[in-house]
């Protein structure tokens, strides 16, 4: 059974409420780490989009995952990296106990 954990995070690093299972941290213009309480037991496969009344060619991505955290960059529309909220969806294996 694979587990999941998802939320919201706000352009300045917060976790918006009803995100669960992780720690944002704003480590940069528009860098973020999300540390997961519980590691996966692999590397998880994460996915991540902008939310809310942005230009639509303003992005998110994943610069890394690995089983405890995972590196997001979000960016405006000439591809610099930019503060914006996000949210993100990671799914992967059971986790390991901490």
């Amino acid at each position: 059974m694979a587990d999941v954990v998802h939320g919201y995070v706000t352009a300045e690093g917060s976790e918006e409420e009803g995100s669960k299972g992780f720690r944002a941290v704003k480590s940069g213009t528009g860098t973020y780490t999300l540390l997961f309480d519980n590691a996966f037991a692999g590397k998880p496969t994460v996915v991540v989009t902008i939310t809310g009344d942005h230009n639509r060619v303003d992005n998110a991505h994943v610069r890394s995952a690995t089983p405890g955290r995972t590196v997001v960059e979000t960016g405006d529309y000439y591809g610099e990296l930019s503060d914006r909220p996000f949210s993100f969806i990671a799914i992967s294996g059971r986790p390991v106990s901490s």
